[in-house]
């Protein structure tokens, strides 16, 4: 990982050196995506390394899914007369819940697979 994140960091340094000048805040948007995108093919390499990335892509649909209501929500609440940051942990903390609901709704293995692992551990340390 520690790889994945140093080449991310130079690519970003590198695009946002070229790219800020001409574009600005554009530029260093561009910079950004390409950086992370960057991070997500090498870790994405290194990941298969580990997991059958066959299965994982299985479920991928799943996490597309469990995403879809997020922007709605997040549109939806902008008609609350709410302040700015309250609205905003609103949309943060409901977009968690609705996603991870829906993630055990699909029955997503892995979704339900750390969900036993964590509450293993919760359990243990309230043995303990």
């Amino acid at each position: 990982m520690l790889i994945a994140i140093s080449v991310g960091a130079v690519t970003n340094l590198i695009c946002n050196s070229v790219l800020i000048p001409r574009y600005a805040e554009n530029g260093a948007a561009i910079a950004t995506v390409v950086a992370e995108t960057v991070v997500a093919v090498i870790s994405f390499v290194n990941a298969s390394k580990f997991f059958n990335m066959r299965e994982v892509f299985k479920s991928y649909w799943q996490y597309w899914v469990a995403a879809v209501p997020i922007p709605a929500g997040a549109i939806l609440m902008r008609a609350l007369p709410l302040n700015y940051i309250v609205r905003i942990c609103l949309v943060i903390t409901l977009s968690t819940a609705v996603y991870f609901r829906v993630l055990y709704l699909l029955n997503n293995s892995y979704f339900l697979d750390a969900v036993r692992v964590v509450t293993k551990k919760l359990h243990r340390k309230g043995d303990g």
